[in-house]
């Protein structure tokens, strides 16, 4: 079996970028998503001098979840935004705002060019929080912009290895389980590893508190890190790959 490994939102500030970096050198994760709109994104963009070989993709951004951490578009369209500058909160808000197609890919094109110039090797397209699938529509438009540009779709590969993520980090037999009774040869692994910080600890909504989102990034940068998932994967033959492989 084939497993995309996949850690999402570099860029977001210093405590993913930190944990990222040290997941790329342990090297089980293959994928790394950055968001171009992230606040400390010229300190992420050191990890593609750094490690030329990961396979980097645009984690497309459309939505500003957090309270207390906000961006938006970069290019500066009222229509994807709240009237304080920010990116709508939730998919939900971007699908009843509905906002013209060519305006989305207006977006994408800054996100892409952002994250060229700072020289991200970018691979893939992938979207935080999937917005893209709130509308049939635009979800196809996306992948078509992405195969335009030369890019994997990530959406293509969506099948991800459990129907709650989440769960891999928090129990420990759930990873092995998951891995044996799957039947598919290829699936999808998805992370959001950072530090347990205050910065982190700063990530809320109503939603998430803010210590219940740090503890699961940290979760997730352990349990990416962590030599028993490694060998696991040796053992029962599961190759973790990049998007650029498939």
């Amino acid at each position: 079996m084939k497993l995309i490994t996949r850690s999402d939102d570099l860029g977001l500030n210093q405590s993913a970028n930190l944990a990222i970096g040290q997941v790329i050198q342990v090297g089980w994760i293959k994928n790394v998503s950055v968001m171009a709109v992230g606040k400390e994104l010229a300190q992420a963009a050191e990890l593609a001098d750094r490690y030329p070989r990961t396979c980097f993709g645009m984690h497309g951004v459309l939505t500003s979840e957090w309270d207390t951490l906000k961006w938006g578009s970069l290019s500066r369209q009222e229509v994807l935004e709240d009237g304080q500058g920010h990116f709508l909160p939730t998919a939900a808000d971007f699908a009843r705002r509905n906002p013209p197609i060519e305006a989305v890919l207006k977006e994408y094109d800054r996100q892409l060019d952002r994250l060229c110039a700072l020289g991200f090797p970018i691979r893939y397209v992938d979207s935080h929080m999937e917005t893209e699938r709130e509308t049939p529509q635009l979800f196809e438009a996306i992948r078509q912009w992405a195969l335009g540009h030369g890019l994997v779709f990530a959406g293509d590969y969506s099948i991800p290895l459990s129907s709650n993520l989440f769960e891999l980090p928090n129990d420990p037999d759930a990873f092995e389980k998951c891995l044996r009774e799957e039947k598919r040869p290829v699936c999808l692994y998805v992370g959001h590893p950072a530090f347990y910080s205050r910065e982190t600890k700063g990530l809320q909504n109503a939603n998430n508190p803010g210590r219940t989102a740090a503890l699961q990034r940290y979760l997730d940068y352990l349990f990416a890190i962590n030599p028993k998932n490694i060998l696991l994967c040796q053992q029962m033959q599961v190759d973790s790959v990049a998007y650029s492989q498939l």
